[in-house]
């Protein structure tokens, strides 16, 4: 990613994505800050706030307080603090780094496929698939506006 992408990028901020992700679990930021081993659940709120970065050393943890791929929260947190990291991590690891949902997408594939080792095999075939995979966003995304609204009102 280029300097360039990096400025038109509408991925989700890591605060707004702690914010969701905490409405989602259903807990308490003092039962997170807990599980963090923080005294003070306002470090919470700073998160949430995006006037103090989550240390990337607490990504494992918060993540698993939260319920979610520790891969994936890596991902966004690195993107939005440290870019240049993420695409080191990436070109090196990138292939072999999938989150729970995409090993899950992949052993779909494994299974559907019955061993055989597909691609599509024209562009068309990839468009197909990534309408499915624009879909699924769609849905994500409705989702997490839903959340949104939950939480405002």
């Amino acid at each position: 990613m280029n300097a360039k992408q990096r400025k038109t990028d509408t991925r989700i901020s890591v605060a707004d994505y702690v914010t969701h992700q905490i409405v989602l679990s259903g807990k308490s930021q003092k039962d997170i800050a807990e599980e963090l081993g923080y005294e003070k659940p306002n470090i919470i709120t700073m998160f949430k706030q995006g006037k103090t970065k989550v240390p990337i050393n607490k990504v494992p943890e918060f993540a698993k307080a939260l319920g979610v791929d520790p891969i994936h929260f890596l991902r966004i947190t690195l993107l939005e603090y440290a870019p240049s990291i993420w695409e080191v991590v990436e070109k090196l690891l990138g292939k072999t780094m999938v989150s729970e949902n995409e090993l899950e997408i992949i052993q779909i594939i494994r299974e559907s496929a019955d061993g055989a080792d597909i691609a599509p095999r024209n562009k068309s075939e990839a468009d197909d698939l990534r309408q499915v995979i624009k879909k699924w966003k769609k849905d994500a995304d409705d989702k997490e506006s839903k959340t949104r609204r939950v939480n405002i009102n």
